[in-house]
C-alpha cells in the first residue's frame, strides 16, 4: 500500500525569549498520567462522585456502533492497587456487555484518596461542559469543596436537598441556581432562605421564586424577613405568587429577576395603602447575576 502523502503545519511557537508559562503565572494541578491497556473487570466506578444517573441511550449506542477511535482512553485513578473510572463510565459499561471486547486503553493517575478524584472528575469533565449542576455539586462535596459543603449545609438547615427529581419533596432541583446565590449572593440568600422554605413547605423550590425573593431582600426598601412582610408572604402563599411570576413572564415575553420581584411585590403590596408598600430602591438593577 503505497503511503500517504501529507504536508505538515508546524505548530506556533512563542515570540521572544520570554517563558509565558512563567509570566502568566500559569499552573499545573497534577502529574502525567501512564497509558495502559487495562482488563475492563478491573476498572471499578465509584458512585460518591460519580454521575448519579447513566444514560441507557447513550450506552445503547456506544454497545451497538462500537468505536475504537471514540473511545479514546479512560481516565482512571489508582487508589490503593485499584483502579477508578474517572472519566468514560457509559463507554466501560459499554464494554462489559460486549464479550469481544476485553481490554480497554487507559490513562492512568496517582490518586491520594476519594476526594482528589472527586476533583479530578470535576476538572476533567468542567471542560466538557456535559456534566449536570446536580452532579458537578456532588463531586465538588465529595472532593472536601468549601463552596458545596456550604451548599449543602444550608439547604439541609431549612430540611432540604439537592436533587435531579423534579416535584420531589424537600428538595432543590435549581441547583446551579443556588449555588451562584451562595457565590454572589451568600448575605440576601442565608437572611431569606428560611422564609422561603417556610413559603414552600416542603415543596419543591421554585428557581423563579428564589430568585424574586433574594432580589427583593437586596433591594427591596423594607426587610421581607420582617414579621409583618413574612405574615404578607405566608398569607398570600406560593401559589399566588407563582402565578403572578408567571403572569408576568407572560406579559414581557421574557424572565429576569427584577421582573420577578417586581411580580411578587405587587401581590405583597395588594390592598395596603401607597405609604405602606415596599418598592425597590434606586441602585436595584435591571437584571441580577
Amino acid at each position: 500500500m503505497q503511503a500517504l502523502q501529507t504536508e505538515t503545519t508546524p505548530l506556533p511557537r512563542g515570540r521572544g525569549t520570554v517563558d509565558k508559562t512563567e509570566k502568566m503565572g500559569w499552573a499545573t494541578v497534577d502529574q502525567p498520567g501512564v497509558p495502559w491497556l487495562a482488563k475492563k473487570q478491573d476498572l471499578h466506578i465509584d458512585s460518591t462522585y460519580q454521575r448519579t444517573m447513566v444514560s441507557e441511550t447513550r450506552i445503547s449506542a456506544i454497545t451497538q456502533q462500537w468505536s475504537w477511535v471514540a473511545c479514546g482512553s479512560i481516565i482512571v485513578a489508582e487508589r490503593d492497587k485499584t483502579f477508578w473510572v474517572i472519566d468514560g463510565q457509559h463507554r466501560v459499561i459499554a464494554a462489559m456487555r460486549r464479550s469481544d471486547i476485553q481490554e480497554l486503553p487507559c490513562i492512568v493517575f496517582k490518586s491520594l484518596g476519594v476526594e482528589e478524584e472527586a476533583l479530578a472528575f470535576y476538572r476533567a469533565n468542567s471542560v466538557r461542559g456535559n456534566v449536570s449542576p446536580f452532579d458537578k455539586l456532588r463531586a465538588l462535596l465529595a472532593s472536601g469543596d468549601r463552596l458545596a459543603i456550604d451548599v449543602v449545609t444550608l439547604m439541609g438547615e431549612q430540611g432540604y436537598k439537592p436533587s435531579t427529581v423534579h416535584g420531589g419533596s424537600y428538595t432543590v432541583s435549581c441547583v446551579a441556581a443556588f449555588v451562584q446565590a451562595v457565590k454572589v449572593n451568600r448575605g440576601a440568600l442565608k437572611k431569606v432562605w428560611p422564609l422561603v422554605a417556610k413559603l414552600h413547605n416542603g415543596l419543591q423550590i421554585k428557581k423563579s421564586v428564589l430568585d424574586a425573593m433574594i432580589y427583593i431582600a437586596k433591594f427591596g426598601t423594607d426587610d421581607i424577613t420582617s414579621p409583618q412582610w413574612e405574615r404578607r408572604v405566608l398569607k398570600h402563599g406560593l401559589h399566588e405568587i407563582n402565578n403572578a411570576i408567571d403572569r408576568a413572564h407572560s406579559l414581557y415575553q421574557r424572565g429576569g429577576t427584577k421582573i420577578f420581584a417586581t411580580a411578587t411585590m405587587e401581590v405583597l403590596n395588594k390592598g395596603l395603602p401607597q405609604s405602606s408598600r415596599m418598592g425597590l430602591d434606586e441602585t436595584a438593577p435591571d437584571e441580577e447575576a
